[in-house]
């Protein structure tokens, strides 16, 4: 029993693949349902395997090293923090080799009111910072 089983898993797996297969070949492959084949298939092929290749892999080795690296980018992050040099009026920053980080005070900066008049007439107050 269980040796028949195995053999209709296998092959109702192989009809699945088959399937899948066919249907990507008639959608990519044959030009407007024709015998003809297009022959950017296989180099559009090989540039979505490279691509995918270099997303996807370094991806999953960062995510490999992803604790030690939030670590390292909050203990960054706080000696950045602690090392604010003001730029101008409301606004700290500080920067590292690979990292920086800004602070903004909306309360503490100075800006200039200018009013537009829209498309409708109505007039509108935007504000810049000085």
């Amino acid at each position: 029993m269980k040796n028949i089983f195995n053999k209709y898993s296998k092959l109702s797996l192989a009809i699945i693949i088959s399937f899948f297969v066919s249907t990507l070949f008639i959608k990519n492959v044959f030009i407007a349902d024709s015998p003809r084949i297009d022959t950017t298939f296989f180099a559009r092929l090989k540039d979505s395997v490279n691509y995918y290749a270099r997303v996807t892999v370094p991806n999953f080795l960062a995510q490999l090293s992803f604790d030690n690296k939030k670590q390292q980018e909050k203990k960054v992050a706080d000696l950045l923090q602690k090392s604010l040099q003001p730029i101008s009026k409301g606004v700290r920053a500080s920067s590292n080799e690979n990292y920086s980080y800004g602070e903004f005070d909306l309360s503490e900066i100075e800006w200039i009111p200018i009013e537009i008049v829209g498309t409708d007439g109505v007039k509108k107050t935007i504000f810049i910072p000085r």
